[in-house]
């Protein structure tokens, strides 16, 4: 998405903020924040999408290469209206271990961190309910997510 900054001195559009890259901080090179967290502007990103079913249902010219489910989701939380996202993901290699991501996404600008946890393996995240009133047992239920587990010593 390409926006047009002719007639602002600073090259900002309205509604962006400058803020100083990390690695040229005191240089002067500035680089756009975007909307502000409840100003009531759109951020520009959908940051409930929880996997590839939901991404093809609120984005409209998605496109795929390889396979979308190859990173399980562990966690996430977000907020719409305050801007922010953070999730956790894991990719299981086979024989080897898990690879975590972790993402953290404020007002437009995202972090990311990943670690290695060698062993380790994918499993489904199951909600155990408790036996009904009757005592019969209640159907566990997938919740969508991932845990990871790791090898006993």
């Amino acid at each position: 998405m390409e926006e047009s900054t002719q007639g602002s001195e600073d090259g900002l559009t309205a509604g962006q903020s400058a803020v100083a890259h990390p690695a040229t901080s005191g240089v002067g090179e500035h680089y756009p924040q975007g909307p502000q967290p409840g100003n009531g502007q759109d951020h520009g990103r959908t940051l409930s999408n929880i996997g590839p079913a939901s991404a093809a249902a609120s984005v409209e010219d998605i496109c795929v290469v390889g396979d979308p489910d190859s990173w399980k989701l562990i966690a996430k939380a977000w907020s719409n209206s305050e801007g922010w996202m953070k999730s956790t993901k894991g990719l299981q290699i086979s024989g080897t271990g898990v690879l975590v991501q972790v993402t953290t996404e404020r007002c437009g600008q995202v972090a990311e961190a990943l670690c290695f946890v060698p062993g380790a393996t994918l499993a489904k995240s199951v909600i155990n309910f408790p036996p009904d009133a009757d005592g019969q047992a209640v159907e566990s239920e997938w919740d969508g997510t991932w845990d990871i587990h790791q090898p006993a010593p």
